[in-house]
């Protein structure tokens, strides 16, 4: 990686760090993906000291922003929700619909959730590995994170990284949906 990249990448994401914790999801699902990229695509012996010298800065800066703040924060508390109801939320939120639970909400949740599953298997089908940072962003990363943490707490405001993703894989799905034509267009 250049130079001037790497300190580009390094910058974005001690940014994005400092503006919300919780890119540690996102950043976690590009260290994972490059990994991947890099096994596939790069002499064995070569892989290693671009990931370690691309993730490495800015991984440091993220256990300094723990050990000094992060770690002494404390969550101030607020009404617990059951998980499931949490993602219905949020993804009916991504689609447009409303925040209640209800049918509205989970025929919207319903909608996006298989907007973006259709947009993940047009990717994988044009060999686009964009699905596996997709697949690990939105779903896997933020559970492990959940997991790790075991906060009673969590809203949809928790996913604001993912959602952002999620849109992308779900516009893609859609795209793939509308040049089909017909019930697809529906």
């Amino acid at each position: 990686v250049p130079g001037r990249l790497l300190l580009w990448f390094t910058l974005a994401c001690c940014g994005g760090f400092l503006s919300q914790p919780v890119f540690l999801t996102c950043y976690g699902a590009m260290g994972i993906w490059v990994f991947l990229k890099l096994r596939r695509t790069v002499d064995s012996g070569h892989g290693m000291p671009i990931l370690w010298s691309t993730f490495f800065p800015s991984g440091v800066f993220f256990v300094l922003l723990y050990a000094v703040d992060l770690r002494f924060a404390v969550n101030g508390g607020g009404d617990i929700y059951p998980l499931w109801q949490v993602i219905i939320e949020t993804l009916s939120l991504t689609g447009g619909g409303p925040y209640a639970l209800g049918i509205p909400a989970l025929v919207a949740a319903g909608l996006v959730l298989g907007a973006f599953g259709n947009g993940l298997r047009v990717m994988a089908r044009r060999r686009d590995d964009r699905w596996v940072f997709h697949l690990l962003v939105v779903v896997v990363m933020p559970l492990l994170l959940l997991i790790v943490l075991r906060r009673k707490e969590v809203y949809p405001r928790y996913f604001i990284i993912s959602v952002f993703f999620l849109i992308q894989a779900v516009s893609i799905g859609l795209a793939d949906l509308w040049q089909r034509g017909g019930a697809g267009r529906a």
